[in-house]
């Protein structure tokens, strides 16, 4: 459900979450983010908290709660090699 896209050219990132062209993005510098972290999202389902992703740093920007748990390790380790190799 959903779609998650992470885009970097050169230092310059944005997260856009959504279905199909509706959704949000968010813009931020790659110079900016500290660390990636996986925590809970206010979002439940049945109750339960979702978990999410986060770029932490200057700015928090959270998304992702809807990713499966394979899906959402990929993501994670996908930004820290992005991370790593733009710090």
């Amino acid at each position: 459900m959903g779609r998650v896209e992470i885009r970097a050219d050169g230092y310059d990132g944005s997260v856009f979450t959504g279905v199909g062209p509706f959704g949000w993005t968010k813009r931020f510098s790659w110079r900016d983010v500290w660390r990636i972290n996986e925590g809970e999202s206010s979002i439940r389902v049945n109750r339960q908290a979702r978990r999410q992703l986060s770029l932490d740093g200057k700015r928090h920007i959270a998304f992702g709660w809807m990713l499966s748990g394979e899906r959402m390790f990929h993501v994670r380790k996908t930004l820290e090699l992005m991370l790593k190799r733009l710090a």
